[in-house]
């Protein structure tokens, strides 16, 4: 069973469940626990206002968006000589639909410690 990962950012390994390297700082979470091809139900808990939240869900979609824009550098006759991208971006879109637990509740809330 593997016991770490590397950091996304610097390489270094991680130990699993670290949530921070150690050594670049880089926070990481992985989430390649969710599987949403099996319509299965999680608990998840987040954070939000130094409270926990835990809520079961169901993985509803997950997508990528990707954009970018274009500078074109032209010669004296605006002919264009070449394409630059700038500002690149992928937007991860991961929803998630709350389903009542056992006592019909959709979240429990908690002071964070």
């Amino acid at each position: 069973m593997k016991k770490h990962t590397n950091c996304p950012n610097c390489g270094a390994p991680l130990e699993i469940g670290e949530v921070k390297c150690p050594y670049c700082g880089t926070t990481y979470y992985d989430l390649s626990a969710i599987d949403f091809d099996s319509n299965e139900p999680i608990f998840l808990t987040i954070r939000k206002n130094n409270m926990l939240i835990t809520q079961k869900v169901m993985p509803q979609t997950f997508s990528f968006e990707a954009s970018c824009d274009e500078v074109f550098a032209t010669d004296s006759k605006g002919n264009k000589l070449m394409a630059l991208k700038t500002s690149m971006t992928l937007d991860t879109n991961i929803t998630f639909t709350a389903i009542p637990d056992k006592n019909n509740r959709l979240a429990v809330m908690r002071n964070a410690e």
